[in-house]
């Protein structure tokens, strides 16, 4: 396989030059070319939201949001400074000065934990909430209790103060601490273990071997391909060879470095990133989006399946709105990129006619609508929004990213009935989690 991979690397030499052609006419931003690694940019406004049907009034909403942007873990901060490393310590006069005096400040002394950017993505997403739709604004009027407003996040760190910086924004001003009038809010953390509507991946990798086998080879062929040429540039150009020379995987953590600098401010310009060409960032992003769609996404049916219990939740708690059964108006819950990769994936959301592949041409790339940047970037959302019309009718609008979107099965337009909505996903709302790996 090495020498068939070498073969194309002319091929993608040439296809990495076309994946450019479309973003010649217009500003190169990186930050959105990062896959799952891009700062939250949303993609619709709240306040141009498409208006409900006469009679109908918000009736409940819950938001499932992925965590804001954050420092690396250990793991994946010490891979990166391997590779940083390697560089400085390279038998070479021609690299950057700045690679050699380059200072770590993605280290944090919790790994993992929010940068300030993604504190500010959560909170500026709850002012939006609170300001910018009359819809979630009147689900989000009454005073502060726990059974009005539950919450959930994972029990990391990011997840949980990420969490408490979306309900600070939520309830600012509002509450009686302070001269800022602090109100505090009930954060339910839960152990991964515990909480299978938000951490359905890691309960069905750690019991179900077989989940590992459906990823197959794409994720890796892809860096291998997509990222072989980009080495062989920057070793060219740095006169690096031997054990100085870089490889496919040097150039995706270095790139995941530039990521991570940009997402602690990805106003100014990340000198990692600087080291690539647009249409290597794009191939980087590609890599991305095959391994999420693989290991996360449609290429996965068993871990799309294994988003029921999620499913399952926004369907009784929309049950239980609808009867009067809860007093909740709007449930917050805050998890990771594997949370809600699966579940865009069984609404049938940014499906490709054809499955992401490694040697996918450069038009399938640039045309593919499967992005990680558009479903799960830090801050991403989706916002599940039930509505009662006259005569008993109600309807349901999903939001993504706070742009409103189609579901498959519900025709032309964003208001979905409830009943029809629901039949869509009668099989997997009622789906036993033991089976799946069977």
């Amino acid at each position: 396989m090495g020498r068939e991979r070498r073969r194309l690397w002319p091929v993608v030499s040439v296809a990495l030059v076309c994946l450019l052609a479309t973003h010649a006419l217009g500003e190169f931003r990186v930050y959105e070319h990062l896959s799952d690694q891009s700062p939250y940019v949303r993609q619709g406004l709240l306040s141009e939201l498409s208006s409900p049907p006469p009679s109908c009034t918000p009736k409940y909403m819950q938001v499932i949001a992925r965590h804001g942007s954050r420092y690396p873990f250990t793991k994946y901060r010490d891979a990166m400074e391997q590779v940083v490393s390697k560089l400085q310590h390279a038998s070479t006069h021609h690299l950057p000065s700045w690679i050699y005096t380059w200072s770590d400040d993605i280290r944090s002394l919790s790994p993992g934990d929010l940068y300030p950017s993604g504190e500010m993505q959560m909170f500026e997403l709850a002012t939006r909430l609170l300001h910018e739709s009359e819809d979630t604004q009147s689900l989000l009027r009454y005073a502060y209790s726990p059974e009005i407003y539950p919450t959930m996040s994972t029990s990391y760190v990011h997840t949980s103060r990420s969490l408490s910086a979306l309900t600070y924004g939520l309830f600012e001003h509002r509450g009686s601490l302070g001269s800022d009038r602090f109100q505090p809010v009930h954060i339910h953390t839960l152990a991964d273990e515990c909480a299978p509507e938000l951490r359905f991946d890691k309960i069905l990798l750690d019991g179900c071997a077989a989940v590992n086998e459906t990823i197959g080879t794409q994720p890796w062929e892809a860096v291998e391909v997509w990222l072989s040429p980009i080495a062989a540039r920057l070793n060219k150009l740095f006169h690096l060879d031997g054990n100085d020379a870089l490889t496919a995987w040097d150039v995706d953590r270095l790139v995941l470095l530039c990521s991570f600098e940009q997402n602690k401010d990805f106003s100014v310009p990340s000198k990692w990133c600087n080291l690539f060409e647009p249409q290597e960032i794009v191939a980087w992003e590609y890599t991305r989006d095959i391994a999420s769609y693989y290991s996360l996404g449609y290429g996965n049916p068993a871990m799309v399946n294994a988003s029921f219990g999620l499913l399952r939740d926004v369907y009784v708690s929309m049950r239980n709105a609808r009867a009067g059964a809860s007093l909740a108006a709007a449930k917050i819950q805050v998890g990771h990129h594997q949370t809600l990769f699966p579940l865009a994936a069984i609404l049938g959301l940014h499906k490709d006619k054809a499955p992401l592949l490694w040697n996918a041409s450069a038009d399938e790339i640039e045309h593919r609508r499967w992005r990680g940047g558009w479903i799960a970037p830090f801050g991403g959302n989706f916002i599940f929004q039930l509505y009662e019309c006259d005569d008993s009718v109600y309807k349901i609008r999903v939001l993504l990213n706070e742009r409103e979107v189609r579901i498959p099965g519900c025709g032309i337009g964003v208001f979905c009935d409830y009943n029809t909505f629901w039949a869509l996903f009668v099989d997997h709302v009622w789906r036993d989690f033991d089976l799946i790996c069977e």
